[in-house]
């Protein structure tokens, strides 16, 4: 399990968008099994 906690929601996204590391979701995606959740206001 990894958790990775942003400031706001917008640089999640970002960060889920980037093409720089596009490359390694696609690796991700095709070696692993996953669920990715996006949760707003956890404190």
């Amino acid at each position: 399990m990894v958790i990775r906690e942003f400031p706001e929601r917008a640089k999640a996204e970002a960060f889920l968008g980037d093409p720089d590391i596009r490359g390694l979701f696609e690796v991700r995606h095709a070696t692993t099994t996953s669920k990715l959740v996006l949760v707003d206001g956890c404190t």
